[in-house]
């Protein structure tokens, strides 16, 4: 695993790791900010820099907790202001986890979930996480891409630039046994459509709702236009003689 700032029995710690070029966790976790153990919180950030790389195979988690005895909290940070982060092999992506906090703020760059599900807060009522994006990209796979995942957690997604893809057959949830917030005054989001079995759902506070698809030749994704308004010509009134 690779760790940056990890609590242990009570001993705090703070570890900050600044990325311009290449890094790939090949096996194992990449844990950021990890409470363990109780008695204080651990602080952790990867700052993500343009030209910067970060590849991970397994579980990727930012503000970690465990889910077994003492609690220690902690909070982990990724800034992105360029780059690109892939998610890549088994396992997911989750920030703010059990009693955790996560954080994301993300100015441009591609954060990218290739495989496995994307979770802001998850797992626990003190598990928090925010994501604000206002430029780059955020793409998830056929994966799930919870805002809020299970156990009471508070998850919150800022989108005032940037662009958002949900590809594949899994979920776009927001609150899914949590409390989930999604705020967009700016950017872009995408769901390519290519046939009906790679549709999905989107899940709001436990209910389904599936997009309307049309049925399309092209690989293009689906536009629909709004209907145009028809204009009634009206009678001038008469002059009076």
């Amino acid at each position: 695993d690779l760790l940056v700032a990890e609590t242990l029995n009570g001993s705090l710690s703070t570890g900050v790791l600044n990325v311009a070029g290449t890094l790939t966790v090949v096996a194992g976790e990449l844990e950021v900010g990890r409470g363990q153990g109780g008695g204080g919180a651990s602080n952790g950030t990867i700052n993500l820099l343009p030209g910067g790389s970060i590849t991970t195979n397994d579980w990727t988690k930012f503000g970690a907790d465990i889910p077994f005895g003492p609690h220690g909290g902690g909070t982990g940070r990724l800034v992105m202001t360029g780059g690109t982060f892939n998610k890549l092999g088994g396992g997911n992506v989750a920030f703010g986890v059990y009693d955790a906090t996560g954080e994301v703020v993300q100015s441009g760059g591609l954060f990218n979930v290739a495989s496995g599900d994307l979770y802001v807060g998850a797992y626990g009522v003190a598990g928090i996480a925010n994501y604000a994006l206002s430029s780059g990209t955020l793409s998830v796979g056929s994966g799930v891409f919870a805002i809020g995942k299970s156990g009471g957690a508070t998850g919150t997604l800022t989108m005032t630039g940037g662009t958002i893809v949900k590809a594949g057959a899994g979920d776009f949830e927001i609150g899914e046994g949590a409390s989930g917030t999604l705020t967009a005054t700016g950017g872009l989001m995408i769901k390519p459509v290519t046939t009906s079995a790679n549709a999905y759902d989107l899940v709001v506070e436990g209910q389904s709702y599936r997009p309307r698809q049309k049925p399309s030749r092209s690989k293009e994704p689906v536009i629909e236009q709004p209907p145009q308004t028809k204009r009634r010509n009206a009678r001038r009134p008469r002059r009076a003689a």
